[in-house]
């Protein structure tokens, strides 16, 4: 079930506008509102992950990551927007 949108009044400053106006069509997004919350969504998710790589870090739980090659062998990889997904992940283990 879809939450219904409401309408909100944030502060931000005019260059972030002109930049996010600017890279609508990178983002996928289909004005500066669906940007911010794209944007808002996947900082939520940022700060939740590291929250949940803290609590094993904390606890030493033991982690294996594999990495098949390098970014050249992941070129089949591709994120949900097309993307490469090698340093992605790359940086993700590189927080480990």
């Amino acid at each position: 079930m879809s939450e219904n949108k409401k309408k909100y009044a944030y502060w931000m400053k005019p260059s972030m506008v002109e930049e996010m106006t600017e890279i609508l069509d990178t983002a996928n997004a289909t004005s500066k509102s669906d940007f911010v919350c794209q944007a808002v969504q996947f900082y939520i998710g940022y700060l939740h992950q590291k929250k949940c790589i803290d609590y094993l870090i904390d606890k030493s739980f033991d982690v294996l990551i594999s990495l098949d090659g390098n970014e050249y062998n992941n070129s089949y990889r591709n994120t949900t927007h097309g993307k490469n997904s090698f340093s992605s992940v790359y940086n993700t283990v590189k927080y480990f």
